[in-house]
Order: structure tokens, then C-alpha cells, then sequence
């Protein structure tokens, strides 16, 4: 069993949660994958607080092909909260399958 993290909270996504439990099924995943719902924070749960101590500058948003400015056009919750969610997933396999 292969275990796999998908980023999805079915209370605030329920279409999108029935679309991967619909592929699951379709295509046997359950079989071969262990999968494991991850949430740490969503979108509509991002404050001002959350957005002074992440989004200190934009030279990373500055870089081709997209030259984003944040003042011109900042990072929504929703991609700030998905960015959060990466990396605590990561530290959450990290800390339980570390060697």
C-alpha cells in the first residue's frame, strides 16, 4: 500500500470530496493506495495575522512567467491557506515516517 495525501476537507468541499471518493472507486485506487484526508487550514480561516507573518515579500512572485506584484495582485486565502496545508503535510510525513 503506497500511502497518499490528499488536501481536502469535506465539510467545506463536499462536491470536490464526492469527485476523489467517486475516482477512487472508479479506478480501484482503494486498493492499492492508503489515503489519508490532510487539512490544516482553509482559506476563509486565513487572518491578518496569518498574512503579515507569511507573505513578506513577493521576489518569488516576481520571477517568470507571472511577474505578480503584491500590491498589484495579492496572494488569495485560498492560495496562501494551500500553501500552509503543503507544507504541514510534508511535516506531518516527515515526523511520522522519519528514519
Amino acid at each position: 500500500m503506497i500511502k497518499t495525501y490528499i488536501l481536502c476537507n469535506k465539510d467545506k468541499e463536499p462536491r470536490r470530496f464526492q469527485s476523489v471518493q467517486n475516482q477512487i472507486k472508479k479506478f480501484n485506487l482503494s486498493e492499492t493506495l492508503d489515503i489519508e484526508y490532510f487539512n490544516y487550514i482553509w482559506g476563509d480561516e486565513i487572518t491578518q495575522e496569518i498574512r503579515k507573518k507569511y507573505c513578506k515579500s513577493d521576489k518569488s512572485m516576481m520571477l517568470p512567467p507571472n511577474y505578480r506584484s503584491m500590491k498589484k495582485k495579492p496572494l488569495t486565502n485560498g492560495e496562501i491557506s494551500l500553501f500552509l496545508n503543503y507544507i504541514e503535510c510534508l511535516k506531518k510525513i516527515r515526523k511520522e515516517y522519519s528514519v
